[in-house]
């Protein structure tokens, strides 16, 4: 019997008593009945929810077919009426079916309010005292349709009322796809809205009667794998497949013959167009312009747009027919073979497939080697798993936790999921991807460092933080006690030892000093609590210092340093970003924090996806599992051991390993293989390369993990799916450029890029289009200085070279013409700071020095003697010269330099300066016919506004302290990364970057400048340190003094710096630096090797094709 709610079950209304009663003695328990709940101030005569199908509004009526005068312009119902205090009789026109619509609307504000869901929703109409016979005679049919109404003899029996339900349901088919499933869990979130007590044992279903012969809710499928040999092809195939595009379902289409391919990419070309949109790579845009028409399709192999791939390939001959796989599941074995089959003959990619539609109740491993399309795989997994989940889009934006290495990788992967969903939007209309759109910007997709911050502002109370806690980066503080601990330690030994003491520790105190900081650095690079530490953490003295006393003060201020840090910051509520992951471990350590993280515990799916898993430091990985498995999280990582550049931050070759992934079933290995990035034919080259690497041992370990595997899975061997260089000489794309000295180095880097230069416009003249990327020459290198002395090498042979070495921001031409301005409006009549403004990019000079000297020569023959300053004869000459370049502006405000000066007395100084910098333009003189240098210039101007903005409140900003800051952070060097824009529509860009800034990026060809320095010795380095975090720490160092004439004097170490294993440790880091650097490129690829240098170094690593002269 179904469960009727509410304390009204008998009333006054036979009609609603009489309809009530039936549903109870037709449904069982699992159906609920409400009467007369309130909806935005209206109230339903009676509701059902039917589990699995949806949501019943009834409009009762209770009319007697003498009640029924006529029916009126088909569109309403005219009733006699009776006052039942007065027995006064009158008539009213009344509309059942828009009544009961109206409801239906409430209904679904109501519940998409609350839920964030809107499941099917649908109104009928009841009169159980009028008989067919009475509807047919009053013509209501026009009124209330007959499907959506229920009659006397439809409540006769329960077989006749099912078919009537049935009817109902079948009524409103074409809104399902549109609708969310009515579920156990959001048919339980509804009743909360209307329930108070209700319990969560009544969301569990059992003995569930449905309608006979009723049709379930279908929601249309997340993907469709369709294989169709080309005897099946045929109309019907293409409607169904068409169809199943237009709501949104992802196709991954086989074909058998180009033909067959062209056909259903013209029909899904036509979904596009009819929806008014148009495709633009693999996104979609309005269709604003009209197009209509496209170029048809014809020979091609492969054709993909948003959500569809359809590919034609040679007949398989394996006796399959046609199949279809909806949403990855059911695949039989003889249908994987198959799909294999597929993945080895075209581009369809069986791996990222698999990895999509894992089952979502799994942790999954991805090992995506260079360029095989993770982030892609990742937005797709992400889609998925948004798709199978019974809640709303918006909820699911709350479930799902992204973990990336950067804030631009975060930013990026913002950009692309929100993208995707807009795509999505566009194309099926379901408004449901704009609430999820509305809430990426509040997803967390940041750093683990950002991850962290927000979880210890929530357990961080026992450690002493605030809710409200802010990070720091400055080391200044850090200095200070460094040097404070340091005398008073010294001061502390010199009493117990005398004034000889310092003669002991081998070395200046400016110098412990900044060893200190050193040591400090490189354990915070590796998440290290260096407050827990004690003496035995760094083992003993073998070398350096008298009588180890340089030992015992490393042991003994290192972690009092951390621990004055940490009470001091503590009291500002700060934390600092070095400190930050070894503090989250001891915040989820805790027994208070861990009953308080379960207890956060939703019940519900959540995820969580680490990028650039490879690059996580042994204490991020633990505290991701740890956290993970506290807040129930399902792990998605995805990584590639093989790119792991950045051992100096902690990252270590074996973070799969520490995961615990192997033979484990809650875990789902995957690798990605197939490269969306490089040539086939150089990809092919590479992996002599990387094979013979991979064979080799350094310290008892492979140079490079690298294993190739015959059966194509779980393989490290990249197989190329862009051919660019087919019938081309290997010679043109892969390239050894050998030297005799190394003054002959430059001449060879630019007489390469001459040559890749002419290549491009060769290929162009034979019409072979280009992208921008195509055309983007990078010159890797491996230190900052050799980027600086390349883009010198450059200017001097007449090519432009744009470099990116970091923490240039603040030597910018754009930071420096912002100072020049706001040294001008605080020195508003002073000539020396105007000429310095009129001679910048603002004004782009017009005044000389000598034009300068001569006005204040004619004002000394005045007799009039004035100080510099009280000089004004010049300062009204160049405000002149301002005011003709202002004179361009729009209102008068802005026309006149006097007037911008008032402005400041009553505007944000920020709002006045982005005003003269949108009427001066200084990017266009400083570019000139450069498009790329004036977007660079724009680019840092914002971006130098952002950073003042980030810096003081805008509306507390004075010109002052603008001056003040600006001063300090050029003066300082302030390191911060200038911004670089799209190199979009030029005819080749040369750019210069280290192989770690490369990472991520690709280009159209790659020259490695530096191949012949050793990789297997020390770096010149005056410190090294090494950590290793197994049983137990073990902190080791190697210190270094130099004399006067730069040789290494004194060497101060400990026991647990083993040097030869740094130096194995470092050949096979510079290995996978080469790998990375090689797997940037697009189309070729060449190296420069310095004649008679045989030892460990990069040119000796890269495969040589001698038979070729290579």
């Amino acid at each position: 019997m179904a469960k009727f709610i509410g304390s009204d079950l008998q009333s006054d209304n036979w009609g609603e008593d009489y309809l009530i009663k039936k549903l109870k003695e037709y449904f069982d328990d699992s159906y609920v009945i409400y009467r007369n709940r309130p909806i935005f101030g209206a109230q339903f005569d009676v509701c059902l929810l039917a589990p699995k199908i949806g949501i019943i509004i009834f409009e009762v009526k209770s009319w007697r077919l003498d009640t029924i005068k006529e029916v009126k312009n088909g569109d309403s119902i005219l009733i006699k009426t009776k006052d039942a205090e007065t027995g006064e009789e009158g008539e009213s026109i009344e509309n059942p079916t828009s009544q009961a619509r109206d409801y239906v609307y409430k209904m679904r504000s109501k519940i998409r309010q609350k839920t964030g869901k809107i499941p099917l929703i649908y109104d009928m109409v009841a009169f159980p005292n009028l008989s067919k016979d009475n509807y047919d005679n009053k013509g209501i049919e026009t009124v209330c349709e007959f499907e959506s109404t229920i009659l006397r003899e439809d409540l006769d029996s329960k077989k006749a009322f099912y078919e009537k339900m049935n009817l109902g349901i079948k009524n409103h088919r074409g809104a399902l796809s549109h609708c969310a499933d009515f579920t156990p869990e959001l048919m339980y979130r509804v009743r909360k809205i209307f329930e108070t007590d209700l319990n969560i044992e009544d969301i569990t279903i059992e003995n569930m009667d449905l309608i006979k012969d009723a049709e379930s809710p279908i929601k249309s499928a997340y993907s469709l794998f369709a294989y169709i040999p080309h005897s099946d092809m045929n109309d019907d195939i293409k409607k169904r497949l068409t169809k199943a595009y237009s709501v949104g379902t992802k196709l991954y289409i086989i074909t058998e013959e180009p033909g067959d391919l062209a056909i259903i990419a013209e029909a899904i070309k036509g979904v596009i167009i009819e929806k008014g949109l148009v495709a633009e790579g693999l996104n979609l845009k309005i269709n604003f312009e009209g197009q209509s028409k496209e170029k048809k399709i014809s020979g091609i192999t492969t054709f993909q747009v948003f959500n569809c791939v359809v590919y034609s390939v040679s007949p398989l001959d394996m006796g399959e027919s046609l199949f279809v796989i909806e949403d990855g599941k059911n695949i039989t074995e003889k249908k994987f073979v198959v799909m294999k089959q597929i993945d080895k003959m075209c581009n369809f990619n069986l791996e990222q497939y698999r990895i999509e539609h894992t089952d979502s109740t799994k942790n999954i491993v991805v090992k995506a080697g260079a360029g095989t399309g993770k982030t892609f795989t990742m937005i797709s997994r992400i889609a998925y798993i948004c798709h199978i989940q019974n809640c709303s889009m918006k909820e699911m934006a709350k479930r799902i936790v992204m973990i990336t290495f950067t804030d631009d990788a975060a930013n990026q992967m913002e950009d692309k999921i929100r993208q995707h969903f807009n795509n999505y939007y566009l194309l099926t209309g379901d408004s449901d991807c704009l609430a999820f759109i509305n809430q990426i910007e509040g997803m967390q997709i940041s750093t683990i460092h950002s991850y962290a911050k927000k979880i210890i502002s929530v357990l961080g109370i026992e450690l002493g933080y605030g809710t409200d806690i802010s990070v720091t980066s400055g080391d200044y503080k850090i200095k200070q006690i460094i040097a404070d601990l340091v005398d008073q330690y010294i001061s502390q030994k010199q009493r117990e030892y005398g004034d000889s003491y310092v003669k002991k520790l081998g070395m200046p105190i400016y110098l412990i000093n900044k060893d200190i900081l050193n040591i400090l650095t490189r354990l915070h690079n590796q998440s290290i609590d260096v407050r827990q530490l004690k003496a035995e953490n760094f083992g003993e003295m073998v070398s350096g210092g008298i009588d180890g006393e340089f030992h015992k003060l490393i042991q003994d201020i290192i972690p009092k340093v951390e621990r004055e840090l940490d009470i001091y910051l503590k009291k500002q509520n700060k934390i600092h970003l070095n400190n930050m992951m070894s503090t989250l471990q001891l915040c989820i350590e805790r027994k208070e924090n861990v009953e308080r993280l379960i207890k956060m515990q939703t019940g519900r799916p959540q995820y969580m996806f680490v990028d650039e898993f490879q690059d996580t430091d042994d204490v991020q990985i633990d505290a991701i599992l740890q956290i993970a498995k506290l807040l129930q999280y399902k792990l998605f990582v995805v990584g590639d051991v093989k790119q792991c550049i950045y051992r100096f931050r902690g990252a270590k070759e074996n973070a799969f390993k520490r995961l615990g992934v192997d033979n484990s079933p809650e875990w789902q290995i995957y690798s990605l293989y197939k490269n969306y990035r490089t040539d086939a034919q150089l990809l092919d080259v590479f992996h002599s390369t990387f094979s013979d690497l991979g064979n080799r041992t350094e310290g008892g370990e492979p140079l490079l993990i690298y294993k190739e595997n015959a059966t194509g899975f779980n393989t490290d061997r990249l197989i190329g799916t862009r051919d660019y260089n087919r019938s081309t000489n290997p010679s043109e794309f892969y390239k050894k450029i050998s030297i005799a000295a190394e003054e002959d180095r430059i001449s060879a880097v630019f007489e390469e890029v001459n040559r890749i230069k002419e290549r491009i416009k060769s290929l162009e003249g034979q019409g072979i289009a280009l992208s921008d990327k195509d055309k983007e020459i990078a010159i890797l290198v491996r230190e900052n200085w050799q980027a600086e002395f390349i883009k010198q090498g450059g200017k001097e042979k007449g090519y432009e070279v744009l470099t990116n070495t970091g923490g240039d921001l603040y030597m910018s031409a754009p930071a420096l013409d912002m100072l020049t301005l706001a040294n001008a409006l605080l020195h508003y009549d002073e000539s020396d700071y105007l000429f310095a403004f009129v001679s910048s990019n603002f004004i782009g000079g017009g005044m000389s020095k000598s034009r300068m000297y001569q006005i204040r020569e004619n004002d000394k023959k005045s007799g009039w003697k004035k100080s510099k300053i009280q000089d004004t004869s010049q300062a009204r000459k160049l405000q002149k010269m301002i005011d003709m370049k202002l004179s361009v502006a729009e209102g008068d405000q802005w026309k006149n330099w006097n007037n911008i000066i008032r402005a400041l007395r009553v505007m944000p100084v920020l709002q006045v300066m982005r005003k003269i910098y949108s009427i001066l333009k200084p990017w266009v003189h400083y570019g000139q016919d450069s498009k790329w240098k004036r977007d660079n210039y724009r680019l840092n101007v914002d971006m130098l506004l952002e950073e003042l903005i980030k810096a003081a409140n805008m509306d507390s900003l004075s010109i002052n302290s603008l001056v003040d800051r600006l001063t300090a952070n050029i003066v300082g060097v302030k390191n911060v990364d200038s911004r670089l824009p799209d190199a979009k529509g030029q005819e080749c860009v040369i750019k210069c970057v280290t192989v770690h800034k490369s990472k991520g990026l690709e280009y159209g060809s790659v020259i490695l400048p530096y191949c012949s320095d050793a990789i297997n010795i020390m770096k010149q380095s005056t410190i090294n340190v090494s950590v290793v975090n197994e049983s137990g720490i073990k902190v080791g160092y190697q210190i270094k003094t130099k004399t006067d004439d730069d040789r290494y004097q004194d060497i101060y170490q400990n026991d647990y710096f083993d040097e030869s294993m740094e130096k194995s440790e470092r050949m096979r880091e510079e290995t996978r630096i080469l790998y990375v650097a090689m797997t940037r490129a697009i189309r070729t690829f060449s190296w420069i090797a310095l004649n008679g240098k045989n030892g460990k170094c990069w040119q000796n690593l890269i495969w040589e094709d001698k038979n070729n002269g290579l």
